[in-house]
């Protein structure tokens, strides 16, 4: 979604239905702020979700912006240093998969 500011009409949001992987901006101002970016994703329903655009407080520790988009969805959370992606494997998945690439 790269620096994505604004809401998305309804015909893009109908055309990306069929993504697999969705970057998305995660840390709020000057981009959507974090629940809308959830809204997104949770309309869209790609396979994969990965968070973009947002502070690191630290390595082992995510600052307030992505904890905030994060605490908008009720399953699990991947933490990856490495991201391999097969095509057989997300057709596997039924809920989106959101996933957190280390800095």
């Amino acid at each position: 979604m790269g620096y994505l500011s604004e809401d998305l009409s309804p015909e893009i949001i109908e055309r990306l239905e069929q993504v697999d992987i969705l970057f998305t901006p995660a840390g709020g101002k000057p981009f959507i702020d974090q629940k809308k970016a959830a809204v997104l994703i949770k309309q869209i329903e790609p396979h994969i979700a990965i968070p973009s655009f947002y502070k690191v407080a630290n390595l082992k520790r995510p600052a307030d912006d992505l904890k905030k988009f994060l605490k908008e969805f009720n399953h699990d959370v991947v933490s990856e240093e490495k991201l391999t992606i097969k095509k057989k494997d997300l057709s596997a998945l039924k809920v989106a998969k959101i996933i957190c690439l280390k800095v």
